[in-house]
């Protein structure tokens, strides 16, 4: 099926470009450019892997660019579902902690496009709520071994209601 082929392979080249980026983005001296940089990349990094293991479940996990020819020709194992969600949801409580809080005000200090806060938030709960849901889980794990909580979910959610200047339609419908 060459419709999930193109996934798998779009799904990882934009992985291992996060991965390579997230590499050298330690090294961006403005703080708030690296945070929202780092964000980003983070950000990227998790969609990518929730769409990998929402399709094929057991799949390999990369978490940083190979460091010389043998570890670029070593093929990583597949690793349980679980421990892409724990990668995922680190990598989204990251992105969502440590980017800067931009205001949706016509995008004066993010350029339209970008990967805001508001969106790794509002990803962290669409992966809670798949996590939660379909493997009948209480919370979300992470890779420290904690997890994430309803309570942390909401008020993430609470959050992007009350600060990022998005809202919801009074009526879905219109």
């Amino acid at each position: 099926n060459t419709q999930m082929e193109s996934l798998w392979s779009a799904a990882y080249k934009a992985i291992a470009r996060a991965n390579s980026a997230l590499a050298a983005v330690d090294n961006v001296a403005n703080e708030e450019l690296r945070n929202q940089a780092k964000g980003e990349l983070l950000f990227m990094r998790a969609f990518n892997y929730f769409d990998l293991v929402k399709c094929f479940g057991y799949i390999p996990l990369v978490e940083k660019s190979p460091e010389n020819v043998t570890e670029a020709q070593t093929s990583p194992e597949q690793v349980q579902p679980e421990v892409v969600y724990a990668k995922i949801a680190t990598d989204l409580k990251e992105a969502w902690e440590n980017m800067p809080s931009y205001p949706y005000d016509g995008w004066s200090k993010l350029q339209y496009g970008k990967v805001s806060k508001w969106a790794a938030g509002a990803l962290l709960a669409r992966v809670y709520l798949f996590y939660t849901g379909f493997f009948n889980q209480s919370a979300l794990p992470t890779e420290d071994g904690g997890s994430i909580s309803a309570d942390y979910v909401k008020g993430v959610l609470d959050d992007i209601v009350a600060k990022s200047g998005h809202g919801l339609l009074a009526d879905y419908r219109s």
